[in-house]
């Protein structure tokens, strides 16, 4: 299965979309995090890639 490339611009929508639908009440899908969890988790990658915080 191919994964959907997150650089064009109808899959970086949709993704936006279900952010900005988050609710500090939303429950997950799968998993244990909660909102703001899994919001900071998903951060590290970026803050890896584009700031010295994870060396």
């Amino acid at each position: 299965m191919a994964l959907p490339n997150i650089f064009t611009a109808g899959v970086a929508d949709l993704i936006i979309d279900r952010i900005n639908n988050l609710k500090p009440s939303s429950h997950a899908n799968w998993g244990k995090m909660k909102v703001s969890q899994m919001l900071a988790h998903c951060n590290v990658t970026y803050e890896m890639t584009f700031e010295n915080i994870h060396p």
